[in-house]
């Protein structure tokens, strides 16, 4: 069984950043998570968490992952051109444990408005598993 769930919802363009939304759950604590950090080519960003996130709550059955959304603006100076790599990195419940990326995610440029988006993969994300 899975220690962590998350999910990157959307990836899009406001102005001069990028905004990565998305959810997380420490479901060894049946609770929500301890935080989040966007981690984009290797540099972690740290989200603001704990955006209500009903459709979550619904979709795993349980009304504690209620508040398990996650937000992330990031410049777009500091993401490099080409096809930078995203990932997430989940904070357990109790703060004592994160649970790294089993892999990493290409976001692409999508046309004249240069928005970049997750590869539908990433809606789907695996459960996330491991400790530092």
């Amino acid at each position: 069984s899975s220690a962590t769930r998350y999910g990157i919802d959307a990836v899009d363009r406001k102005g001069d950043f990028i905004r990565i939304t998305g959810w997380a759950v420490d479901e060894a604590a049946a609770d929500v998570a301890g935080g989040v950090y966007v981690v984009v080519d290797g540099k972690p960003f740290p989200a603001f968490y704990g955006t209500r996130s009903e459709s979550v709550a619904e979709r795993l059955g349980d009304t504690a992952f209620e508040h398990s959304g996650f937000e992330r603006d990031i410049p777009v100076s500091g993401i490099r051109s080409g096809k930078p790599e995203l990932s997430v990195i989940v904070v357990a419940n109790d703060g004592k444990r994160c649970y790294l990326p089993d892999r990493e995610i290409a976001l692409e440029a999508q046309g004249k408005s240069s928005a970049l988006r997750a590869s539908s993969a990433a809606r789907s994300a695996p459960a996330v598993q491991g400790s530092s």
